[in-house]
């Protein structure tokens, strides 16, 4: 049904920008025949071309995703939920996928095995299932090892401008798109930064960190972040005990935030009198989106 209603939506936009579907799949870089595809519901653009094809067509990317015109403060909004519908899909379709290689090939094996001792089956046809059954598990153990969509629908998410991200999985898998880390710790943190939303507020930006110091002084570790349109929110873990760990938060005003600079694999922030640095890997995208959601006087 939402095949349908994108592939129409295409279709219209298509018309509004007086492209035939030759001239639309010409400057993609596709075949028309693709083109048709959508536009009759059979298949959804590829992610990779969901970015380009909306500039053509001149939409929002979460309007094409949706198959219709969005209100403007809905835009922004439904950017990163959309993306995780399309990668959910996405995750689901690969596990099909696996399942029937996986099952394909051990059918094939079997095969191989019960007919090896029956006579007179002939060796041959014995050679070529083990064949064919080892050549199902390697092309399923390649399309299991293959870097999905799901980071890069959340990249093309993003490219909508200001995003309002209220739930814990959208600022996840936001934050997947700079660096990777313990999902399960930062899930957990991120569901504490959650809970720390006020009803008015919602996240812009999110980011991962592996730690982080406060005025020279050892703060938790596993840090989840996400810069609100009214606070610098953090969640990290903390020792409990010897064993035990649990989860510390903490919140700033945004217009307490003085500074932001690197320094090698640290982002510090001024913030107030306070001096808070995070350390993690690939922080230079992180301080690049950063400084663009944030006015220092």
């Amino acid at each position: 049904m939402l095949n349908q209603k994108i592939g129409t939506f295409i279709s219209v936009l298509r018309k509004e920008q007086g492209l035939t579907q030759e001239q639309l799949a010409e400057q993609l870089g596709i075949s028309n025949r693709s083109v048709s595809r959508w536009e009759n519901g059979r298949t959804l653009p590829d992610l990779s071309l969901l970015q380009a094809l909306s500039a053509v067509l001149d939409v929002s990317l979460a309007e094409l995703l949706s198959g219709q015109r969005l209100p403007r403060d809905k835009k922004a909004e439904d950017s990163v939920r959309l993306a995780l519908e399309l990668a959910q899909r996405e995750k689901d379709s690969r596990r099909k996928a696996l399942n029937r290689l996986f099952g394909t090939g051990l059918a094939l094996m079997l095969c191989a095995v019960l007919f090896r001792n029956l006579s007179p089956a002939p060796g041959i046809f014995c050679l070529v299932c083990a064949g064919l059954g080892i050549a199902c598990f390697l092309a399923g153990f390649r399309k299991n090892n293959l870097k999905g969509p799901a980071v890069q629908a959340c990249v093309l998410a993003a490219a909508d401008g200001e995003l309002r991200m209220k739930t814990a999985a959208e600022m996840l898998q936001f934050s997947m798109k700079h660096q990777t880390g313990h999902i399960k710790q930062h899930r957990r943190a991120f569901e504490a930064l959650e809970n720390m939303l006020r009803q008015d507020e919602y996240a812009v930006f999110a980011f991962i960190g592996s730690s982080c110091t406060v005025d020279s002084q050892p703060g938790p570790w596993h840090i989840s972040a996400a810069l609100t349109n009214r606070r610098l929110l953090l969640a990290g873990e903390q020792v409990r005990g010897q064993l035990l760990t649990s989860l510390k938060t903490e919140a700033y005003d945004r217009r307490d935030l003085r500074a932001l600079r690197m320094d090698g694999r640290k982002l510090a922030f001024e913030i107030g009198g306070i001096s808070l640095v995070i350390e993690a890997d690939q922080l230079p995208s992180v301080c690049e989106k950063l400084r663009t959601h944030l006015y220092f006087p």
